[in-house]
């Protein structure tokens, strides 16, 4: 299961959030908005997710048990590609509300621009 990564309810609803010389971008069609401290008041994490990719921990769970039995596989199921998924509400400047799904990639982009974290 992978995030949307887009706002699934609310203001701004089926804008999709795409990134571009490491700002991040809500867009639909021609419309582009900017996601800075200056366009979000507020960040709230409704729900998290951390799942195994369930592809590739069948994938490297099969080919490390043929390299090295059961205790390959063990080790291919436990380092096998984790998706990170976050339900976040964005409240807006003017104080419309819009709830999103993304990635753990673009979470890390969003608080950098929010917070200004390095």
């Amino acid at each position: 299961m992978r995030a949307k990564n887009k706002i699934v309810s609310g203001f701004l609803q089926e804008f999709k959030f795409t990134k571009r010389y490491g700002k991040i971008y809500l867009k639909c069609l021609e419309q582009e908005f900017s996601i800075n401290k200056m366009t979000v008041k507020s960040l709230q994490v409704l729900d998290y997710q951390d799942l195994p990719a369930l592809s590739n921990t069948m994938i490297r769970g099969f080919l490390l048990s043929k390299l090295f039995g059961l205790l390959g596989m063990i080790a291919g199921t436990a380092t096998a590609k984790r998706n990170q998924i976050f339900r976040i509400k964005l409240t807006f400047i003017n104080d419309e509300v819009g709830l999103a799904e993304i990635d753990g990639k673009y979470y890390g982009l969003l608080l950098r621009e929010l917070f200004e974290l390095l």
